[in-house]
């Protein structure tokens, strides 16, 4: 579990530290940037958050999991759709789309109904401190975000096709982690 642990809040804290100390951290940034380059300074971040990402997986696969409370919800419908939508919502964040005009954090937004729906359908430790901190996270950050960007400047309006590729892309993106779910996770996403 330590290493769990450890890569959330390695993750954490590299997604965090821009909105909680942005004067010091634009400082930081500056000197690393005159001292490395933009693109080592781009790598850097990088390998923070791969190195997080590798610690995750590594303490997820490593903890025994034991359950701390008994599941709501089976794998089904409602699951299903929480995930389709963080998908569509992680592809918008990239996109030009209608979507952006409606969810100032589309991507944030998204993970956090990916950590509803984990939470919704697991209720072992493992699940609880992974999904649960993300959780977490998501809403801290979306707070600090607005805190340090101030008011939220809507994009202009695009065409229905653009929501249309989105959506697409989403679910096919949805498509191939259900199949996938499986050899990646060691869990399928199927109803039982």
């Amino acid at each position: 579990m330590a290493i769990l642990v450890t890569g959330i809040a390695v993750w954490a804290f590299v997604h965090l530290f821009p909105s909680v100390a942005p004067d010091l951290r634009g400082r930081l940034i500056d000197r690393l940037i005159d001292r490395l380059g933009a693109n080592p300074y781009r790598g850097l971040f990088s390998v923070l958050i791969v190195i997080s990402l590798l610690l995750i997986v590594v303490g997820w696969r490593s903890t025994q999991p034991q359950a701390v409370y008994r599941p709501p919800v089976t794998p089904g419908a409602l699951s299903s759709i929480l995930m389709l939508l963080s998908f569509v919502l992680f592809v918008a964040a990239r996109a030009p789309t209608n979507i952006r005009r409606f969810l100032r954090h589309p991507q944030l937004t998204g993970v956090l109904l990916w950590s509803i729906a984990h939470l919704l359908v697991n209720g072992d430790n493992r699940s609880l401190t992974l999904f649960g901190s993300f959780a977490v996270w998501t809403i801290l950050e979306m707070l600090l975000i607005n805190r340090r960007d101030g008011a939220w400047q809507k994009s202009e309006p695009v065409t229905l096709v653009k929501d249309a590729i989105t959506v697409g892309v989403g679910a096919v993106v949805y498509v191939i982690v259900f199949l996938l779910h499986p050899l990646l996770f060691g869990v399928s996403a199927a109803p039982h």
